[in-house]
């Protein structure tokens, strides 16, 4: 980002601004993801709510990974919200998934916390699902699927990280 546009005061926190604007937009597939029925106006709102945060603006000021941190939780949220989905039978959303829950947990440990909610909101989700009248084994066999690649992928991505910071 620096040799392409220098470390002058603005441009470190144009980066932040960006970051900022995806927090907003990552708010906003999210919700549209998650309430789909009526997910305009819901996403609408968020994002709204999501700009005017007054802890928004600030890190979106400052030269810190907290702005990174908003966006990549919106962002990873709303992917795992995609492979969640009913007749998801793919793995590449899970993979969506992972990378970004793995970026997310890059840019600050605590995002570890959030990653954990996530993985918890996926298990207990798809064993519900599984237990639904009607629920098709191979539907559930799938969603397991995707949800173990995606664990071993971010346990494969950040295992080594996590050794480093507790030895």
């Amino acid at each position: 980002w620096t040799t392409a546009f220098g470390d002058s005061l603005w441009a470190m926190r144009g980066l932040r601004v960006l970051f900022g604007a995806g927090a907003i937009l990552g708010m906003y597939v999210f919700c549209r993801e998650v309430f789909s029925e009526r997910g305009d106006g819901i996403a609408l709102l968020t994002a709204a709510l999501v700009a005017l945060r007054t802890l928004q603006i600030r890190w979106s000021a400052e030269v810190r990974m907290y702005a990174m941190g908003a966006a990549l939780c919106a962002f990873s949220s709303w992917a795992l919200a995609r492979a969640l989905r009913p007749g998801q039978d793919r793995l590449f959303p899970w993979v969506i998934y992972a990378v970004l829950a793995l970026a997310f947990a890059y840019t600050h440990q605590m995002a570890l916390f959030s990653v954990a909610a996530q993985g918890l909101f996926a298990v207990g989700l798809i064993l519900v699902r599984g237990r639904a009248p009607g629920a098709g084994r191979s539907a559930r066999i799938a969603s397991l699927r995707g949800g173990v690649v995606a664990a071993v992928l971010f346990a494969a991505g950040y295992g080594w990280w996590l050794a480093a910071l507790v030895g």
